[in-house]
C-alpha cells in the first residue's frame, strides 16, 4: 500500500533491455579509464580546475594568479597552493578561496593536510614554530615548536623534528614524545608542497620513513679561512640512506643492505605502498622494493622518483636522458610506468609532473612538447607543454589542456588528479 507499480512489459522486451545494458557496460569498460569522474587541477599562470575526462567548461578561479604546488586534501574536497606570498585554499568548484598564511622572508618547509581534510600544518619562523588552520583560513593556531611536520593518515598525529629527535604530538598539541634519534640531517623527499615531506608516513600509522644523506670516502681540503674539513661538492660523491623507525617504541627497522640509496638528489627519493607493507626506492638508476620488515629486497625495473599507484599495481618512475642545448645542462625527465607483479615496463611521454588517478589505472601528465631555452646571451625561451591522460599502459591518450582550437600548447604544469 501506497508503493508504486510500474506496469508489466512483455519478455521479449524485457531480454533486449537487458542485452542492451549488458552490450553498453562491456563497451564502457573498455574506455580509457577515469573518464566521466573526478577533476585534474593544473597550473597555467592561473589555477585551473578542469574534468577528468576533458568534458564542460573549466573552472578557474578569479583570485589566485602565480600559483605553484596545487595539492588535493585527502578527501579531495579541498585544493592547498602556494601563490605571491601566501599559502591559500580553494574548494573543488572553485569557490570559497581564501589565504591561509602568509609566507614571511624566511619561508616554510611545505604543507601538510590532516588525514581528516579539515586543517593544514606549516612552519614559519627560526626557530621554527608549527601552526595549524583550518581550510577555510579560521581556527590558526600553534601546534608545537619544531620543523619539517607530517600528519598521519589518520588526521590524529603529527610527526615532526627537534633538537635531533622525531617527536609525535597529537593533532590538538596534547602529548607530545620523543619517538627516535635522527641519524643525520632529514632530507625532503618527493615533490614540493603536501606531497612531499622529510618524515613520511605509512598507510596504517605504525611507521615513519626518512632519509639521510653522507659522503662516500669523502676527499676534504682546505679553504682559505684555514677551514681544513671543506668537502667540495662538485669533486666528491654525495650518497643517500634510507630509514624507518616504529612509531609505537622507536625502535628503527634493520633493513637488508644498510638502506642504501643512490647518488643525492637524483636517486634520493622513495615511496611507500598503498598498504604500507613496501617502499619503493632508486639505486644505480634501478628500482627496487623493500618490505617495511627490511628483510626482504626485490628489483623491478628501471628508474627514479617512484609514485605508486593507489590500487598498488603500478609505479611511476621518471628515467632522465640529459641533453645540452647551447652550452646549458637540460635534464629531460620520460615518465614510465611499472608493473609492480610482472615487472613490465611501459613509456609514456617526456614530463617531469605526472599524477596518479584515484583507482590506478590512468595516469595525467605535462607532456614536454618543446624544453625551455636559454642562450649564451642569457635570452631565455619558455617552453611549451600539454596536459594528457594516458591509461597505465600507456594507450587511450586524451588532450584535457589547452581545450581551445586555436592553442595547441601552453606554460603550463603541475597536474594532480583529484583522490
Amino acid at each position: 500500500m501506497g508503493s508504486l507499480r510500474r506496469a508489466a512489459q512483455p519478455l521479449p522486451l524485457i531480454l533486449l533491455t537487458l542485452l542492451v545494458a549488458i552490450a553498453g557496460s562491456a563497451c564502457g569498460s573498455a574506455g580509457p579509464s577515469g573518464e566521466g569522474g573526478g577533476k585534474i587541477a593544473l597550473v597555467d599562470d592561473n589555477l585551473v580546475i578542469v574534468n577528468a575526462d576533458g568534458s564542460g567548461t573549466p573552472t578557474v578561479p578569479p583570485e589566485p594568479f602565480g600559483v605553484i604546488g596545487p595539492t588535493w586534501s585527502p578527501d579531495g574536497s579541498e585544493l592547498a597552493f602556494e601563490e605571491s606570498d601566501y599559502v591559500s585554499a580553494v574548494r573543488a568548484d572553485g569557490r570559497h578561496y581564501a589565504r591561509l598564511y602568509f609566507i614571511d622572508n624566511i619561508g616554510t618547509t611545505g604543507w601538510t593536510w590532516s588525514g581528516k581534510s579539515d586543517e593544514l600544518a606549516y612552519v614559519v619562523g627560526e626557530p621554527p614554530v608549527i601552526f595549524a588552520v583550518g581550510a577555510d583560513g579560521h581556527g590558526r593556531r600553534k601546534v608545537v615548536n619544531g620543523d619539517a611536520p607530517t600528519w598521519s593518515p589518520d588526521g590524529k598525529t603529527i610527526a615532526f623534528v627537534r633538537g635531533g629527535f622525531i617527536r609525535v604530538i597529537a593533532g590538538d598539541g596534547t602529548g607530545e614524545r620523543k619517538v627516535a634519534r635522527v641519524h643525520g640531517s632529514p632530507g625532503y623527499v618527493g615533490d614540493e608542497g603536501s606531497t612531499g615531506g622529510t618524515l613520511l608516513w605509512s598507510s596504517d600509522n605504525q611507521k615513519i620513513a626518512y632519509m639521510t644523506s653522507f659522503w662516500k670516502n669523502p676527499k676534504k681540503s682546505c679553504e682559505s679561512g684555514g677551514n681544513c674539513n671543506y668537502i667540495d661538492p662538485d669533486t666528491n660523491i654525495e650518497g643517500c640512506r634510507l630509514h624507518i623507525v616504529r612509531v609505537n617504541d622507536g625502535s628503527e627497522v634493520q633493513i637488508v643492505g644498510g638502506g642504501l640509496l643512490g647518488s643525492f638528489e637524483e636517486q634520493c627519493d622513495f615511496a611507500w605502498s598503498p598498504n604500507g607493507k613496501e617502499i619503493a626506492f632508486s639505486r644505480n638508476g634501478f628500482l627496487y622494493a623493500v618490505s617495511a620488515d627490511g628483510r626482504r629486497e626485490r628489483r623491478l625495473g628501471r628508474g627514479l622518483a617512484p609514485l605508486w599507484s593507489p590500487d598498488g599495481s603500478h609505479i611511476a618512475v621518471k628515467l632522465l636522458h640529459p641533453a645540452y642545448v647551447n652550452g646549458f645542462d637540460q635534464p629531460n625527465a620520460t615518465v614510465y610506468v611499472i608493473d609492480v607483479q610482472r615487472h613490465a615496463e611501459h613509456r609514456l611521454a617526456p614530463s617531469d609532473d605526472r599524477s596518479w588517478s584515484p583507482d590506478g589505472k590512468a595516469l595525467v601528465i605535462a607532456r614536454t612538447v618543446k624544453d625551455p631555452t636559454q642562450d649564451e646571451n642569457g635570452a631565455y625561451t619558455p617552453g611549451e607543454w600539454v596536459i594528457e591522460t594516458f591509461d597505465a599502459d600507456g594507450g587511450h591518450r586524451r588532450k584535457i589542456w589547452p581545450n581551445t582550437p586555436t592553442t595547441e600548447t601552453c606554460e603550463c604544469g603541475e597536474p594532480t588528479w583529484q583522490p
